[in-house]
């Protein structure tokens, strides 16, 4: 399930460790072609590198919504995003210039506040005037947004490719997931954990 311009990068998890070396499941990569937008208004950020299949991968869960659809970064650029994720809160709890109705277009990237952090995020749907339904394009989660917390993506913030990663456990049927404690354990055992993916 993709929006307008949303990164269609995938990890199909199968057998991934802990640095302790405890097997959980596994990675097997889906690299698909880049998609450019159809609209020149609509800002894309670069998606993520993804490894080969076969190599290990350093990652993070950031934002799980079940075993089928979670979120995974990378910890090599981990550093950079701390620093940029400052950076824009710095900037933009200084700038008080309001977006225009012409930047609120689904796809267009934007910088929105967040539990009183600013974050990079792409626009997926307006759910009323002033209300906007966003994904974090550096966590993957999903976000209702108030007008007066969106600002424009300046670009010393989009030089750093968008950091989740979707991601699903290979051999979870779709319909699996709507185990409940199932996704609690998945949660409890992944979320912000540092993981090594093969």
């Amino acid at each position: 399930m993709s929006g307008v311009g949303e990164s269609n990068s995938n990890l199909y998890m199968g057998n991934i460790t802990n640095p302790s070396n405890k097997v959980h499941n596994q990675i097997l990569t889906n690299r698909p072609q880049s998609k450019m937008l159809p609209n020149a208004r609509v800002s894309a950020l670069v998606s993520p590198p993804l490894p080969n299949t076969g190599e290990y991968f350093d990652l993070a869960v950031s934002h799980i919504v079940s075993p089928t659809q979670f979120y995974v970064t990378s910890h090599s650029t981990l550093p950079m995003y701390k620093s940029l994720s400052t950076q824009m809160t710095i900037h933009y709890n200084t700038d008080m210039s309001t977006l225009t109705t012409t930047a609120l277009i689904p796809g267009s990237c934007l910088a929105v506040s967040e539990s009183n952090t600013w974050h990079r995020a792409q626009l997926v749907r307006s759910l009323s005037s002033s209300l906007f339904c966003c994904r974090l394009v550096d966590t993957g989660k999903m976000v209702s947004v108030s007008r007066e917390n969106m600002r424009t993506l300046g670009s010393q913030f989009s030089q750093l490719p968008r950091q989740a990663i979707r991601a699903r456990l290979a051999g979870v049927e779709v319909g699996d997931d709507k185990v409940e404690e199932g996704v609690e354990w998945f949660k409890h055992v992944a979320f912000g954990k540092s993981l090594v993916g093969l």
